[in-house]
């Protein structure tokens, strides 16, 4: 895969969303990962409009963020075939946060000062399968043992992914 990373400096501009991702689906973007709050509504509305002129099997993707966004992609193709677009969303559990650190300062052990981590393990984030192939599911679901054994081990601070392919 080639990964093209594209920044809109903005949460809350769905046009600039809208744009960027016109943009990226015109050079060939199969796929856009839209981590960028009201912004990415612009990816789902320019997925959606490209999906509506086209067949089913020509879609493009989108993997939602924050949320199970499987409903943000539904639509229907020129052939009036009810499809959707979300690839998978990753999903922020962030209530799982709250009630941890709610119970350690419960218990006098509150983790000031410190950087506490909510991935896999912890249950502060999943993936939601969306319209993934029950085989690539299968992938992912050994990748995430491997995450959460530690045998795969995600930077926290990653090198930059503009020039990783």
């Amino acid at each position: 895969i080639q990964i093209n990373v594209q920044y809109a400096n903005s949460y809350s501009d769905a046009a600039q969303g809208k744009t960027i991702a016109s943009a990226m689906y015109a050079d060939g973007d199969d796929v856009i990962f839209t981590a960028a709050g009201g912004t990415g509504n612009g990816v789902f509305a320019q997925a959606k409009a490209l999906n509506q002129k086209q067949t089913a099997d020509k879609k493009v993707w989108v993997i939602g963020v924050d949320r199970d966004q499987k409903s943000d992609g539904n639509y229907t193709d020129k052939n009036g075939n009810k499809s959707n677009f979300t690839l998978a969303s990753a999903v922020k559990e962030v209530g799982q946060a709250v009630i941890d650190i709610s119970k350690k300062a419960q218990a006098g052990k509150f983790p000031g000062g410190k950087t506490v981590s909510f991935g896999f393990k912890e249950h502060g984030v999943y993936l939601a399968k969306d319209s993934m192939s029950s085989s690539v599911w299968s992938a992912v679901q050994a990748a995430k043992k491997k995450v959460e054994s530690g045998s795969i081990k995600v930077p926290i601070h990653p090198k930059s992914y503009a020039s990783v392919q």
